[in-house]
């Protein structure tokens, strides 16, 4: 039993965790409330209520708090997202963000479908787009960190959007 107990141990913490200690996952957990307020300065998020933020690596929901709903953007979690996606394999991101009530989303998953509304934002983030980019119906404002994209106001039928703070791209540059 010994053997099976270690050996879980070394695919659990050496190869899937890339070698991350207990102790690293720990200090992840314990970072949460420092990474969600990173996070939501990046949005230009104030609202007293959760941001729905949209972001491939559904595993984030281990680094922030409450205060951040994800949304997965790769299908393995999200029934939604499957539902919404054609018989070529790629989503309808757009219907899936207006499901979900998005209000923001992070666009650095690689582009398995090039003709994809996430791919294009993914492309344009390169850019830094100071104006908003309308794309399947949807209006899109980048916030000048880190790949993350803000839903306007009514664009994805999210009604939640009202607790965004002023447009953050009008600061000076707030990459890191």
């Amino acid at each position: 039993m010994t053997v099976v107990y270690g050996a879980d141990e070394y695919l659990r913490v050496t190869v899937l965790t890339r070698g991350a200690s207990m102790a690293q996952h720990l200090g992840y957990y314990a970072s949460r409330r420092a990474m969600t307020d990173e996070v939501l300065a990046d949005v230009g998020w104030r609202a007293p209520r959760p941001l729905h933020l949209a972001i491939t690596e559904v595993q984030y929901r281990g680094f922030v708090d409450d205060r951040i709903v994800v949304h997965s953007l790769d299908g393995r979690v999200d029934q939604e997202l499957l539902d919404v996606t054609g018989s070529d394999g790629c989503p309808d991101y757009a219907a899936y963000l207006r499901r979900v009530g998005a209000e923001a989303l992070h666009a650095d998953q690689g582009c398995d479908c090039p003709r994809s509304l996430l791919c294009a934002l993914e492309r344009r983030s390169a850019d830094r787009p100071r104006d908003p980019v309308t794309l399947d119906g949807m209006t899109f404002r980048y916030t000048g960190a880190k790949h993350y994209w803000r839903i306007e106001r009514g664009a994805a039928g999210a009604q939640r959007t009202e607790g965004v703070a002023p447009d953050p791209a009008a600061r000076e540059d707030t990459a890191r």
